[in-house]
């Protein structure tokens, strides 16, 4: 029975790590994949003590956050990483140092509870920084009266399939213009099924000639137990 008891002990994670880091410049050419990959690889090549599945294959546990698209930034990525022992932050740092692509830059490290709720399934909400350039009728007054309808309906069509109809208006939290700097702040509520890209809402309040020339992920929100938003 000790042999048993021992054994469980090895073959499970003692630790659970949350780290965040950001994507910009070279490293926003990439996929979620190609990213995920990258962090996998510099995990493996690291001494950390990385807990590992116990099968022939003997990959890292590592989980990550919400998918990113290509071509966005980002300063809020997230990836959980289950280890036997704890590891230092700067080991952890050191990972992200040594990677091939530039541009994926370790911002911090806390140790979480092994059993807390995925990452995916953590967050409710997500800030973007849309960076464009716009006709000079859009403006706040033009966002108010649009978030005033019940109803802002977007035709969805994936890989030449039937056009789904998504009513996206629910989904909007906040959405601010700034003229002057040539961007729009907006706050997406996630909802599987029914989602829709940062800049697709963005056009479709702005108009279609409204070009966007950037996104930026700046943060990731939770809903506690009181219904209120706070920063993940």
């Amino acid at each position: 029975m000790n042999k048993i008891k021992d054994m469980d002990k090895v073959i499970s994670p003692k630790y659970r790590l949350r780290i965040k880091f950001s994507r910009t410049g070279e490293a926003v050419n990439i996929t979620h994949l190609e990213q995920m990959r990258e962090i996998r690889k510099g995990v493996v090549l690291s001494e950390i003590p990385v807990f590992k599945a116990n099968n022939k294959k003997a990959f890292p546990k590592i989980s990550f956050g919400p998918a990113i698209s290509m071509g966005y930034e980002s300063l809020c990525e997230f990836a959980d990483i289950y280890l036997t022992e704890l590891a230092k932050e700067n080991n952890i740092k050191a990972i992200f140092d040594k990677m091939e692509i530039s541009g994926i830059n370790f911002v911090s490290a806390k140790r979480i509870p092994l059993l807390f709720p995925s990452l995916e399934s953590s967050v409710n909400a997500v800030e973007y920084e849309v960076r464009g350039e716009f006709l000079e009728d859009f403006s706040q007054d033009k966002i108010k009266r649009a978030l005033l309808k019940r109803e802002l309906i977007f035709e969805k069509i994936k890989d030449g399939k039937t056009a789904k109809k998504i009513n996206f208006r629910p989904l909007i939290i906040k959405m601010e213009h700034h003229k002057e700097a040539g961007l729009v702040i907006l706050v997406l509520r996630i909802k599987p099924g029914f989602n829709i890209k940062p800049e697709e809402a963005v056009k479709f309040i702005a108009g279609s000639s409204a070009k966007i020339t950037g996104i930026l992920k700046k943060q990731l929100y939770w809903i506690n137990s009181g219904g209120e938003f706070e920063v993940f």
